[in-house]
């Protein structure tokens, strides 16, 4: 081996040494690269584990206070009204008139009211139809006077029956729609479901459908020798309505006219003593009558016999 041999060999070596050396020193550079890579990805994870954590924990939370307030809630809701004299003078007032107009103090044998405690007597619920509601709108007011031939009214169930008297003159009473209308809002909060024909009884109503208005025949008799007192007893209130209980008597004349007093038209209870009145109000069959709230008044619900 000759010196140039030599100095080739130690060339070698030291370029191998320094390949080596160059190895050994990227090999820990790319290491720490992945492992910070890998840190990164550890903590992003991390992160959203508990950022999901949090929420779950969050809306968990939530719900429970949401089911909490709702228990409370229904708690609260369970808490009953207490029936309370009505205080309020002036809504006593309104609603005392609306009770007058549905029910009067006082009625002949003739009148509605008679007839329908009498139906009652064995029926708790008093049942008012949509005619009835309507008679008893119409009934608010008398109107004006209305003078006609029979044979020209434009109502063919009327000229029925007056068939002959068909050019005779007819006096009688006539409302128009609006004004019926608005006595039925303010009773019953509603508008009239229908305009019928003819309501029967005293007064009877038929209804002109060319000219829309009724008119009312007053000559049906008088039954002045029978008929109803009724007294307002009490007046209470319970959240949105409100209660109006009456008490009902029925009167009638004997065969020597001496006046005959009964705590109910079943006639079956003869009470003693004067008519019907603050002090003795309680001897009589009760009626209970219900307004509810709509809006800023009451109008009436229901009348059910409590006594």
């Amino acid at each position: 081996m000759n010196n140039n041999d030599i100095e080739i060999l130690d060339n070698n070596i030291d370029n191998s040494n320094s390949s080596e050396s160059n190895n050994m020193n990227n090999k820990p550079k790319k290491s720490k690269k992945g492992l910070i890579v890998i840190i990164l990805l550890l903590l992003i994870i991390a992160g959203l584990c508990t950022f999901i954590y949090m929420k779950k924990d969050v809306l968990f939370n939530s719900g429970n206070n949401s089911n909490n307030t709702n228990e409370n809630n229904n708690t609260n809701n369970t808490v009953e009204s207490i029936e309370e004299e009505l205080t309020d003078q002036d809504l006593k007032k309104r609603i005392t008139n609306k009770v007058s107009l549905i029910i009067p103090s006082e009625e002949n044998g003739s009148g509605f009211w008679f007839f329908k405690f009498k139906d009652t007597i064995l029926n708790k619920e008093v049942v008012l139809s949509d005619e009835d509601k309507l008679r008893l709108a119409l009934g608010q007011h008398y109107g004006e006077e209305y003078r006609f031939k029979i044979g020209q009214a434009n109502n063919d169930k009327f000229k029925e029956i007056y068939i002959n008297d068909l050019d005779s003159e007819e006096i009688g009473y006539k409302r128009q729609i609006i004004e019926i209308e608005k006595d039925y809002f303010y009773l019953f909060g509603k508008t009239i479901p229908k305009y019928y024909e003819e309501l029967p009884g005293c007064p009877h109503y038929f209804y002109d459908n060319v000219d829309k208005f009724y008119f009312s025949i007053h000559s049906c008799g008088t039954g002045i020798g029978f008929g109803t007192l009724t007294y307002v007893n009490k007046i209470t209130q319970k959240d949105d309505e409100i209660y109006i209980y009456i008490s009902a008597e029925y009167y009638e004349y004997n065969e020597n006219n001496k006046l005959i007093i009964y705590s109910d038209h079943n006639k079956t209870n003869v009470v003693q003593g004067d008519e019907i009145n603050s002090s003795n109000y309680d001897k009589f069959s009760e009626y209970k009558l219900t307004f509810t709230k709509d809006g800023n008044d009451y109008y009436y619900k229901s009348i059910e016999r409590t006594k």
